[in-house]
């Protein structure tokens, strides 16, 4: 398998480490094509981010078994989509220069103290969430150099985690439109038709248009 992928990205090597995950199973049952209920990964990009699928994966340890559903990815999309809400709100551009901040510290050494413990991405997950937590009411207060700080440790973070926070902003012509769409689609995923719902996020991505619920 390194061989292969090696062998595709012409990167050798295309990583230094490996790690084997535990089993992948749907709807609490074990993929396989005789339960139909397989699906590759060129299928599931179709109808999903690949940083969402990403994001879904990290949220489980890496060695306990990770129970694949539509209703898991959409929450991965939506715990997504809140750090990316959270990120924007930060209005402040990351120099060379470093800061501190105090409100940061705890949340920041609970990532990386997770990280070091056996890539605990669950918990290190869970401090980012803690800094929003924490934070989020009161950063009108913060000033512009604990702003950067924290800034720059979620742009460490999504380096590390391999996703992005920047959200694209669309046409100023197409708002009216879009949020038709989306409240259309808000409706569709409210009644479950997740089915529908991803079709049409689909198709406005291949027009150009990523959508983020």
């Amino acid at each position: 398998e390194i061989t292969q992928m090696e062998a595709v990205s012409g990167k050798a090597p295309m990583v230094k480490f490996w790690l084997h995950t535990g089993f992948l199973n749907v709807n609490g049952e074990k993929m396989s094509k005789s339960l139909n209920n397989f699906i590759t990964i060129r299928e599931l990009l179709k109808d999903y981010a690949a940083e969402t699928f990403r994001f879904f994966v990290l949220s489980t340890h890496y060695r306990s078994p990770i129970d694949f559903s539509k209703d898991s990815l959409h929450q991965s999309e939506k715990s997504l989509d809140r750090i990316r809400k959270y990120y924007e709100l930060l209005d402040v551009e990351v120099g060379e220069d470093s800061f501190e901040c105090e409100a940061l510290a705890p949340h920041k050494k609970e990532f990386f103290d997770s990280m070091d413990d056996d890539f605990n991405t669950p918990k290190a997950i869970a401090a980012i969430f803690g800094l929003i937590n924490d934070t989020k009411n009161d950063l009108d207060s913060f000033s512009d150099e604990d702003k950067i700080a924290i800034k720059a440790f979620l742009d460490d973070v999504a380096h590390i985690l391999g996703v992005s926070f920047e959200t694209e902003e669309v046409n100023a012509g197409s708002d009216d439109l879009l949020d038709l769409i989306s409240d259309v689609r808000s409706e569709l995923r409210a009644n479950k038709q997740y089915d529908l719902s991803d079709k049409i996020r689909s198709d406005l991505q291949a027009l150009g248009y990523e959508i983020n619920d």
